[in-house]
């Protein structure tokens, strides 16, 4: 990956999918964020994190069936 050019954790989500597994980066967030570091001998601070996008944890279809939605949404009655 940082062979290709990848100077941050986010362009090598793209390459990899690094960061898109079940647990969306928890696990080896530091570690990508490290190895770009190193290879491009910046501070993990200059070779960045990932970005946070919700869902912020792993959601079932359950879970997601059971939020409560406003009853508005979606009505055809004005």
């Amino acid at each position: 990956m940082t062979a290709l050019g990848v100077v941050g954790p986010n362009k090598g989500k793209a390459f990899t999918r690094c960061g898109m597994g079940p647990c969306l980066g928890r696990e080896c967030a530091a570690t990508v964020s490290r190895i770009i570091a190193e290879h491009h001998k910046l501070s993990m601070a200059e070779a960045g994190h990932y970005r946070i996008r919700p869902p912020v944890r792993p959601l079932t279809v359950g879970q997601l069936a059971g939020t409560n939605i406003d009853s508005d949404v979606g009505s055809t009655t004005g």
